[in-house]
């Protein structure tokens, strides 16, 4: 069978958005004539004659997967593809495309024996029957998969592929991958099983250095060969190998037959200095008897569509290499395989000699010190003159051995870590490797005192990056001071080490030195600044601040009374909170037969504390606090009272707490007093603890409205006037603060910043002392958006890559021509001074750092960007740095190989999370990581994501914000990273998860959209949507019925439009404060099938495609040996929401087949709307989403991608408290 190429992913058209312009016609540049075989010029050859590679031996296939096999047909279903959706599928020439993934060649007419894809175009193919097996998953039109990572995902079919007819290869475009053809569809491979690996390396290497030969020829024809050499030796390849020059040799024949194929539609490729070189240089062998001396090629002229520039700046191969700074790529050499373009002068070599130097030096210490810890019994000594004192226990220095040691040295002492110190004293001949480090032998101490009368040295521990977080990326010669202290007998001291304080960022260390400028706090596995006046007011006090921080904390534990200057017990202290008299305290509910109570914390207000002096025990007595939500809905709906989560009420009910039951305090004055001072809004913003009371009830649970008796705030409502009196000083100095920083807010750049929903959020929760006065976005109607809805903002469309290497070289004054702007082709804004910027945020792409995103290609630049935002951050260097990710970024490895289809081995485990913290310590930033959920902090979504907070020392260091809303089924938030030399990770938990500790309830889907108008879609080809049209008419007159159709861009209301009701809850509230100028409350349209199954899902929660009628079922919903069917239908599809419950993880590919398809309205017959969807994501409706010609899937895609506006609020409030706590110190 002679092979054929296929359609090249460029030319693969976007049929699910509609197109600006009409297609184009091109000859593609992957066929050629079959020509004679290429002349060689006329100069005389190098002599470099081509070598033969070795076929692996012969193996056979054996099935080792525990996915059962399923056969391709055309009725094959695969997660995620429609087939019969013309305008949501990848086709080419009328085939569906798909990606395949551990797959395996072989033919099973010669038992199973593994073959090369070269066997399609050997002699004896036709003796031959190749199939291939393996995982396919759909092929998105931009090249991704964009909701990876989002939520947990199933293992893709493992399918068994009929014949393959043909594969192809693009040779003009470096790393563009094989593809295959069968009866059914093409199939682009991308990573091979275990099992096969070696023989699809021995097909594929030779064919990519091909394609790395012809396309760096054709992008950079001026290159000459020596400048190629050098970057085709630094490629490392997908089987994780390091390409050498003389690999070319033995790839020879396959880059000659790829010149051959390309040479008539890429004139003057042969001119090029790289191929001029490469055909004098290599002696092309005679053909060999296996291949065909010709193969039938053909020109094919094929349309091109130019679609929606949104898919197409994201699609693979439009994608620019990851650009970065020196120090970035010095950090990142040898952990991943992009070859990175370095921007600025590259990272100076290191010198060998000088290394080897430093390295004999080293291990020469170590040799020193491990010899002295063989004595067991070191002698020491002191002089009277030694002491602090005449009659002092403590020594200024002492003597062991022949060295001095004297208070604030930093010495060393045997590490029980390494097992050479169980038996070095009986084994004399232990040899110290050469690459010894003082780390692995060693640990680190500072000497506070001296005791000489046990003989003891009282010492605070560092501990060396190679043991924290950072293990092998930590920098060797950096220490972090902890909190941890000890008596260390000073006969156990090996010798001392030189230490540097307090270093900047451009220190110089030398080699033999340490540095130290940063505590490490194993508990939150977190680093940060050291506390330098603590710490030298403990020196001065000759005492230890380890000790000192111990006490403190340990104070704080304690109950402690608080008394009036008469002497009246009026409060309590206990985990350094203060709770008065008068106070609304949040306590923990009782279990109830041991089982956790759900929802919020309980509310009370504290009338007395009482303490029971024989036991110890503490209590207060509260009067019970209710909630406006605990009252029956009917009841507030009949009195048309909000349901807001912040509006409390007075109760007679009392109930005795245990001190260790009190959580925090709250502020719940009665609304005359809040509206007096600023607006209920202005002081919900401040704090979640924010709420006002304004009636009483006899009971938590109230049968009547009539039952309330308004509150009088100077005779019936008594708070604690001391703490009242602070919070209102506090207000005043709030704006105080605000109004300086009115004209010099804290300045942002928003990177990757979608439609700037992180970036807004930090604004919003910050009151306003931030501001993002720059956004870098490379999707042009996301940048649209940003730019309408942030009107100030200087939004650049443009690849960050792009703008990085435009930036520094404006900075650094070159002549540099303005990119454009991919939108519309105008110059980009000129960037800010290099100092004008203060904070970064930045949520790089995620799809590659998902967990169960098994099979990336390594070398896909999007899995680098992060270090794009690094390099940024190193370009720039601002006070503040957030960067947000997926979960699944904790397990990227760096510089891992794919051994088979769902592990990888080797490389750095936890790599990119250890590489961000390594490169941001080095850029002189306190550091710290953490999982959140959106739903603790009043989202009404099923959604966790990682956030990295960097500060720079003497900067305010902000903190994770505590929840706020008790989201049920988000208590795992623990994060496991290493620690020490064995293979145990510690568990890191910064926030409170537990449920009954929270303010709030919980968002729902009906809090957040029921206020908003109610449509069905209409019945396609037939009446009313219900069998009874009388009964329908009864009860469904509220609920419009729209054509969905495919002929219409989108289906449901544009512009302005009534809402369905006034608001009934806070959310709806806050959503609705500015008025919209287009609600955009609209579904995207779907073909009259798709249409029919959303109405035909009963109107209940959970229901899905398995409670349709057995006549609505496709094959795969239905027939038990689907896809689906083996897995006994655990993917739901067209599922319904539950208006008590939440949205699940709200994601970019909205459709009732698609992986997340929990998108039914829970009361009406369509689908959730553009709204519904921003609702729960936490936009408000004034918030207008931008795309071409309202195309809706455009929209979906910003909305998915962005952060909960909510999540962004918390942290931009905490974000306030760090700096306007500094502030108010200050003055």
């Amino acid at each position: 069978m002679s092979k054929r190429h296929r359609p090249t992913a460029l030319d693969v058209s976007f049929q699910d958005e509609e197109p600006d312009r009409q297609p184009t016609k091109r000859v593609s540049s992957q066929t050629s004539r079959p020509a004679t075989p290429l002349k060689r010029l006329s100069e005389a050859p190098e002599d470099t004659r081509a070598l033969k590679r070795s076929l692996p031996a012969v193996s056979h296939y054996a099935n080792v997967v525990e996915a059962q096999e399923i056969e391709e047909t055309a009725g094959l279903d695969i997660p995620g593809e429609d087939p019969d959706d013309q305008n949501s599928t990848v086709r080419v020439n009328n085939k569906i495309v798909r990606m395949l993934d551990g797959f395996t060649v072989f033919d099973p007419n010669h038992r199973r024996e593994m073959v090369s894809l070269a066997a399609l175009e050997s002699p004896d193919r036709h003796d031959r029957q190749i199939r291939v097996i393996g995982y396919v998953k759909a092929c998105y039109k931009d090249g991704t998969d964009e909701d990876e990572g989002q939520e947990e995902e199933e293992i893709p079919p493992y399918v068994h592929l009929n014949t393959i007819e043909r594969y192809s290869i693009d040779f003009t475009k470096k790393d563009d991958p094989v593809w295959i053809e069968t009866k059914f569809a093409f199939y682009i491979l991308d990573t091979p099983s275990e099992q096969y690996a070696a023989f699809f390396q021995h097909f594929y290497t030779p064919r990519c250095m091909a394609q790395a030969v012809i396309s760096t020829a054709i992008r950079h024809p001026r290159t000459g060969w020596d400048e190629f050499m050098t970057q085709f030796t630094e490629t490392v390849d997908m089987f994780g190998e390091t390409w050498r020059e003389r690999d070319l040799n033995t790839s020879q024949d396959e880059i000659y037959e790829a010149l051959e194929e390309v040479v008539d539609i890429r004139k003057g490729l042969l001119e090029t200095p790289i191929i001029q070189r490469f055909l004098r240089k290599f002696q092309r062998a005679a053909p060999s008897q296996s291949r065909p001396l010709q193969r039938r090629k053909r020109h094919v002229e094929r349309a091109i569509p130019v679609g929606n520039k949104d898919l197409w700046v994201l699609r693979p191969e439009n994608q620019n290499p990851t650009h970065v700074t020196p120090l970035i790529a010095s950090l990142a050499k040898g952990l991943v395989l992009e070859e990175l373009k370095v921007v600025g002068p590259p990272p100076r070599a290191p010198n060998r000699a000088a290394l080897e130097e430093q390295r004999k030096k080293r291990q020469a210490q170590v040799i020193r010190l491990i010899k002295r810890g063989r004595n067991p019994n070191r002698k020491y000594y002191w002089r009277r003159e030694d002491k602090l004192s005449a009659g002092s226990a403590y020594l200024s220095r002492i003597t062991v051995e022949d060295e001095e040691y004297k208070v604030g040295d930093v010495v060393v002492t045997m590490s029980d870590l390494h097992p050479v110190w169980n038996n070095i004293r009986e084994d004399p001949g232990y040899i110290v490797p050469g690459e010894a480090r003082h780390s692995d032998y060693f640990w680190f101490a500072y000497i506070h005192r001296i005791s000489h009368e046990n003989g003891t040295a009282h010492a605070q521990w560092f501990e060396h990056g190679s043991f924290g977080s950072l293990k092998e990326l930590a920098n060797q010669q950096e220490l972090y001071l902890t909190n941890l202290c000890d008596e260390l007998p000073v006969k156990n001291i090996l010798g001392k080490i030189s230490l540097k304080w307090k270093c900047e960022e451009d220190t110089v260390v030398g080699s033999e030195e340490f540095f130290c400028w940063k505590m490490f706090n194993r508990l939150k596995h977190e680093y940060v600044e050291i506390d330098w006046v603590g710490f030298d007011s403990a020196k001065e006090a000759e005492t230890c601040p380890s000790c000192i921080h111990h006490d403190t904390e340990r104070e704080k534990d304690a109950f402690k009374k608080i008394k009036d200057d008469d002497g009246k017990t009026t409060g309590i202290a206990f985990e350094g909170k203060e709770y008065h008299d008068g106070d609304f305290v949040l306590y923990r509910p009782r279990e109830v037969d041991g089982t956790e109570v759900l929802g919020p914390a309980n509310i009370g207000q504290i009338s007395q504390v009482k303490v029971l002096e024989m036991s110890r025990n503490y209590y207060v007595i509260v009067r019970k606090v209710g909630r406006i939500m605990d009252v029956r809905p009917e009841i507030l709906k009949q009195v048309k009272v909000l349901r807001d989560e912040r509006h409390l009420f007075l109760t007679k009910e009392i109930e005795e707490v245990k001190i260790d039951r009190l959580l925090d305090v709250i502020y719940a004055p009665c609304r005359e007093s809040v509206e007096g001072k600023m607006s209920l809004q202005k002081w919900f913003d401040i704090s979640p603890h924010h709420c006002f009371i304004e009636y009483e009830f006899p009971t938590m649970n109230p049968t009547s409205w009539d039952q309330r008796v308004k509150i009088d705030c100077g005779t019936r409502h008594h708070v604690c006037r001391l703490c009242w009196k602070d919070k209102l000083e506090e207000i005043k100095e709030r704006r105080t603060f605000l109004e300086e920083l009115r004209e010099n807010p804290m300045r942002v750049l928003d990177l990757f910043g979608g439609v700037g929903a992180f970036s807004m959020g930090l604004v919003e929760g910050s009151g306003g002392m931030m501001r993002v006065e720059y956004a870098v976005e490379i999707s042009p109607s996301a940048a649209r958006t940003f730019k309408k809805n942030s009107p100030r903002t200087k939004v650049t469309n443009q690849c960050a890559n792009v703008v990085l290497e435009f930036w520094i070289k404006y900075w650094e004054g070159h002549d540099i021509k303005f990119p454009v702007q991919l939108e519309d082709g105008t110059k980009i804004p000129p960037p800010p001074p290099k100092s004008f910027i203060q904070a970064i945020v930045a949520g790089f792409p995620c799809q590659a750092h998902s967990s169960l995103n098994r099979f990336k290609k390594a070398n896909d630049p999007k899995n680098n960007l992060v270090l794009n935002a690094l390099s940024f951050v190193d370009a720039i260097r601002p006070d503040l740095v957030m960067f947000e990710n997926v979960p699944g970024f904790l397990f990227h490895r760096l510089n891992a190989k794919q051994v088979s289809e769902c592990r990888v081995e080797g490389g750095v485990e936890n790599g990119g999370v250890k590489l961000v913290v390594r490169a941001l310590g080095d850029m002189g930033y306190q550091v710290r990581l953490g999982l959140l959920h959106a739903g603790h902090y009043g989202t009404p979504q099923d959604r966790r994501r990682l956030f990295i907070i960097a500060a720079r020392m003497g900067v305010p260091f902000p903190d994770f914000p505590q929840p706020s809303h008790a989201f049920p089924g988000s208590t795992q938030l623990e994060i496991k990273l290493p620690y020490g030399v064995d293979k145990g990770k510690d568990l890191v938990k910064l926030i409170r998860t537990q449920l009954g500790t929270a303010a709030h309830y919980p968002v729902t889907v009906e809090d957040a959209i029921d206020d908003l108008p109610l449509f069905d879609w209409k019945l396609p080809n037939s009446g009313r949507n219900l069998e009874n049209p009388a009964r329908d008419a009864l009860n469904r007159k509220e609920f419009p019925e729209l054509e969905c159709s495919v002929l219409d861009r989108f289906c449901g209301f544009k512009g302005t439009k009534q809402y369905h009701h006034a608001p009934t809850t806070r959310y709806q509230l806050e959503a609705r404060i500015k008025p919209t100028s287009n609600l955009q409350h609209f579904t995207r349209v779907f073909d009259a099938r798709k249409v029919r199954k959303v109405i035909k899902v009963p109107l209940r929660a959970g229901a899905n495609h398995r409670h349709l009628q057995i006549e609505e079922h496709d094959w795969q919903g239905a027939n038990p040996v689907s896809h689906s069917g083996r897995k006994r239908w655990r993917t739901k599809q067209y599922l319904r929401l539950d208006r008590k419950g939440f949205f699940a993880t709200t994601v970019t590919n909205v459709d009732p087949t698609a992986k997340q398809s929990r998108i039914l309205h829970p009361t009406c017959r369509r689908i959730v709307t553009v709204r519904e969807l921003a609702r729960s994501q936490g936009f408000p409706d004034s918030f207008v989403f931008e795309s071409n010609n309202d195309n809706v899937i455009t929209m979906h895609r910003q909305i998915g991608n962005a952060v909960p506006l909510p999540l962004g609020r918390a942290m931009g409030r905490e974000v306030f408290k760090v700096f306007f706590e500094k502030w108010r110190a200050s003055r």
